[in-house]
């Protein structure tokens, strides 16, 4: 389905961003647009080329946060590295406006508690860092 401006609200948390809550995977994820140069019909363009692709995006993102993040937290945890792909979700997808996009994961409860991990996509390519945050 391709996604137009009737298909978003305006936030609760600020008024120059817009949302949508979609499934991927049955799982709830938050799509927001950052509107703030009033170029919402470029943004849109930028949305649904990544949603044509986001099994594979979503795939990629959890594959490079494992890659990066596995030997750290493995040192600590008995965890496979399967096992900890397994229990990322993604739970937010945010458009800047300026071609990135914010991806955002939750992972194991018992390893990062209420942190979220991001990475970032710009102009279709995965940056190479990853934030930890929360």
């Amino acid at each position: 389905m391709k996604l137009t401006a009737e298909h978003f609200v305006p936030s609760e948390y600020d008024e120059q961003t817009l949302e949508r809550i979609i499934e991927i995977n049955e799982l709830p994820v938050i799509l927001s647009i950052f509107n703030a140069d009033d170029n919402l019909e470029e943004i849109l363009v930028d949305v649904n080329q990544t949603m044509e692709h986001i099994t594979e995006l979503n795939k990629k993102g959890i594959q490079l946060i494992s890659d990066k993040l596995f030997k750290s937290y493995s040192k600590k945890y008995s965890i496979s590295r399967e096992e900890f792909a397994e229990d990322f979700n993604l739970v937010s997808l945010y458009f800047t406006g300026d071609g990135e996009v914010e991806f955002t994961y939750e992972g194991n409860e018992d390893i990062f508690g209420e942190q979220i991990v991001c990475i970032s996509l710009v102009n279709g390519r995965f940056e190479k860092d990853i934030a930890v945050e929360g």
